[in-house]
């Protein structure tokens, strides 16, 4: 069985160790666990996460605005994640 993931890169965290990071459709985030999992791989972490189709740039005023917005956010206990398409 292949792993239905639609991309595959190799990373490293910040010691240096590589790792692999797996990209793919939300609904098939369990089977790409469940296959790596049976192949004996250590899964450190699995998410559903969002990744912008197109990010864009916005003036620096919006930006410090923006990262304020998201730092208040990231205060309030139910909220888990905060994405965003700026740069």
């Amino acid at each position: 069985m292949a792993i239905p993931a639609q991309s595959v890169t190799e990373e490293f965290d910040p010691e240096g160790i590589p790792f692999w990071q797996f990209y793919c459709d939300p609904s098939d985030l369990h089977k790409v666990k469940r296959h790596l999992t049976e192949k004996n791989c250590e899964i450190e972490e699995a998410f559903v996460g969002y990744i912008p189709k197109r990010e864009i740039m916005v003036p620096n005023h919006v930006r410090n605005v923006a990262r304020k917005l998201i730092v208040e956010l990231n205060k309030i206990q139910t909220i888990d994640n905060v994405y965003t398409n700026i740069m």
